[in-house]
């Protein structure tokens, strides 16, 4: 099947967000002078922040329910306001409150990026982690492998490769290397 839509879609919204965070951090310095609040200067960047992520929260169980169109449309409308009431600000606080908007917008539209990539793509097409795992100490194979497959395993395909406790020299299965997009190596 074809995939290049859905990665140009993917790479069109998170460059999106990507250029609004070097224009907003570029200009924000002078934006603040012109509208005489430095000593609110922070709060452009922490309004977006913590809106983002109550937006994420929120953005998780709203994909989990209903799909991530909806959410995703949502975001993109709400970041574009919280843009515009920005753009338009008067003063410090109306800033930091389109930057509020935008954020809960940029939280609700990642998210839902995110899920839409893990449906469209099959696994066998997505990068490959493997894990070589070679000490005991830290138990790091009791807690590895379930954060990996929490965290990892929506977005990469992940395979583990563990020291042979018998030989201490011997990794089986080491060939899987070979295939790795990205290697992780734990000794």
């Amino acid at each position: 099947s074809d995939y290049r839509p859905f990665t140009l879609g993917v790479i069109v919204v998170m460059t999106m967000f990507a250029f609004e965070s070097i224009g907003v951090a570029t200009a924000m310095p002078t934006v603040a002078r012109a509208l005489d609040g430095l000593s609110a200067y922070a709060w452009a960047f922490n309004g977006y922040l913590v809106s983002s992520l109550i937006a994420m929260v929120v953005a998780g169980e709203w994909n989990d329910r209903a799909g991530p169109r909806v959410p995703l449309m949502s975001g993109a409308f709400i970041f574009g306001v919280g843009a515009l009431i920005a753009g338009a600000a008067w003063t410090m606080p109306v800033l930091v409150l389109g930057r509020v908007v935008q954020g809960l917008g940029g939280g609700l539209a990642v998210v839902s990026v995110y899920v839409v990539l893990g449906r469209a793509f099959p696994d066998d097409i997505r990068p490959h982690v493997v894990i070589v795992q070679g000490e005991e100490e830290y138990k790091t194979a009791q807690t590895l492998p379930p954060f990996a497959r929490e965290h990892l395993g929506k977005g990469y395909r992940v395979s583990f490769v563990w020291l042979d406790e018998q030989s201490q020299a011997a990794f089986p299965g080491i060939d899987v290397v070979k295939d790795a997009d990205i290697l992780m190596v734990s000794a």
